[in-house]
């Protein structure tokens, strides 16, 4: 104030004829400029503090503008603007090394600043170094910082704010929420009777009008996954999936039991019709054996006469018949469909073998 005083005493003293049109306007300007101050209108007053500067170019308004940008949280400019100030008087000297001294010692000092955020928790790093939890109100120093907020869930904000002036000690940040999309498919007809477990939510999936295996998409968080398909009756299926951001992603729900292969009935007919002439083969050599072998007559060197037995050739016939009903049954095996049933069964109840004069009959019993 002392030093507006002197500068108005420089107008006032002046001589009504010195005073040109633009020094009276400069004065006007500068009048008008402290009035905005006044009403912290700090933009408004450097405007006029440079029109005056230009009609009238005087040490005291640029020492006015330094005031203003001072206030405004402009620390830096205010000191540019006082470093340019030239002159011999040491009262202007003075002030203009005392207002730098000021500034400078004010530049390293830190000031609160409020970060307001819609969602609470989320993390703020500043100049990539310090790490706070947003809201809240950090210390800093004036000037320009880096920020960056991050949630998971939302979108991260990267941004430099000058901070200084009270105006510039509040910031708000508003995360935009990111979602990812995910599709349920099954590979059965419907979801009826199907239930899904994704991640700790259990619902009932249903499908659409022209898809009934397949669902709406669903929003879910970005990120990893887990799911759990149930069905009564048919074992379980579980995963896990991956969705990244702004994106939709397909699950299935495999719960279709796989077809058994089909067995061929080739190697059944083939069996069977092995065992067939196998066990035919055995009847055959039973029967010749007691009608060729057994009607014959022999004398041995003493001159005895007996019926000549031979056994071997017996027991080779009736293996042959229990070999062949044994390859005939192992056939069934082949005559079974994919699905556990019997296309026929059969079961052999019994098998006899009657010798009479001159030959022998086979008989066997089998249920079906």
């Amino acid at each position: 104030m002392k030093y507006l005083v002197i500068f108005l005493i420089i107008f006032l003293a002046m001589p009504a004829v010195a005073q040109t049109k633009a020094e009276l306007e400069a004065y006007r300007l500068y009048k008008e400029a402290q009035k905005a101050m006044e009403e912290k209108r700090f933009d408004d007053a450097i405007k006029l503090l440079d029109e005056a500067f230009e009609k009238f170019p005087k040490e005291q308004i640029l020492i006015k503008k330094a005031e203003a940008l001072r206030a405004k949280g402009e620390l830096l400019m205010a000191l540019e603007v006082l470093r340019k100030i030239k002159t011999e008087d040491r009262k202007i000297q003075e002030k203009v090394s005392g207002l730098i001294s000021e500034i400078a010692k004010e530049l390293n000092e830190p000031v609160d600043v409020e970060v307001r955020t819609n969602v609470d928790g989320a993390e703020l790093i500043v100049d990539q170094i310090e790490r706070y939890v947003a809201p809240c109100v950090i210390k800093i120093t004036r000037g320009v910082h880096h920020f960056e907020i991050r949630k998971q869930g939302y979108a991260p904000m990267v941004f430099e704010k000058n901070v200084g002036a009270p105006e510039t000690r509040a910031i708000e940040v508003e995360l935009q929420k990111v979602t990812a999309k995910v599709v349920v498919v099954t590979d059965l007809d419907s979801f009826d009777g199907v239930i899904v477990r994704l991640d700790s939510q259990e619902f009932v999936p249903k499908g659409t009008t022209m898809a009934p295996n397949r669902t709406e998409p669903m929003d879910i968080e970005p990120g990893t996954h887990k799911f759990l398909c149930v069905k009564q009756g048919v074992p379980s299926f579980m995963g896990e999936f991956r969705a990244l951001e702004n994106s939709t992603v397909e699950v299935m729900c495999r719960l279709r039991q796989p077809e058994k292969k089909k067995k061929s009935k080739t190697w059944g007919i083939v069996l069977a019709s092995t065992g067939g002439a196998v066990a035919v083969g055995g009847a055959a050599l039973v029967g010749w054996y007691y009608y060729y072998k057994g009607s014959q007559k022999t004398v041995d060197e003493a001159g005895n006469r007996y019926h000549f037995v031979d056994r071997h050739e017996n027991y080779v016939g009736f293996a042959l018949i229990g070999a062949g009903v044994a390859i005939g049954a192992s056939s069934l095996f082949f005559f079974i469909d994919s699905g556990g049933q019997r296309r026929f069964s059969s079961k052999l109840k019994c098998l006899a073998v009657t010798p009479f004069k001159g030959g022998a009959g086979t008989s066997a019993l089998f249920e079906f």
